[in-house]
């Protein structure tokens, strides 16, 4: 959006964070040039995984994806993943960890 008061929106570029089945992707902005993304692997046991995606300037449409900032936060089935940031390098990611008795459970990242 260009202004406070537009009233459209148009679509920038995009950038592939998984290239397999991902599923309950979630989405946090840490500041105005990047983001937490996290998500569930299906194809990989249903692992839960997060990662980073930037753009160059608060202008730009073009984002890229982080492949060094890619993170496992739980190796076991994960479901209805969620993202929270808590400040510009801190993220909250929660989860159901089928892995362990369906508990809800919650992880720090930074």
């Amino acid at each position: 959006m260009s202004s406070a008061t537009s009233t459209s929106l148009s679509a920038g570029s995009e950038a592939c964070v998984h290239a397999a089945s991902s599923e309950y992707v979630s989405v946090a902005a840490l500041d105005a040039l990047s983001a937490v993304v996290c998500w569930r692997d299906a194809a990989a046991s249903g692992k839960g995984q997060c990662s980073l995606v930037s753009r160059s300037s608060a202008a730009s449409t073009s984002l890229t994806y982080v492949p060094d900032a890619e993170v496992t936060f739980n190796a076991a089935n994960t479901y209805y993943v969620r993202v929270a940031a808590l400040d510009s390098k801190t993220a909250l990611v929660c989860y159901s960890n089928y892995g362990s008795s369906l508990d809800s459970t919650c992880q720090r990242l930074f």
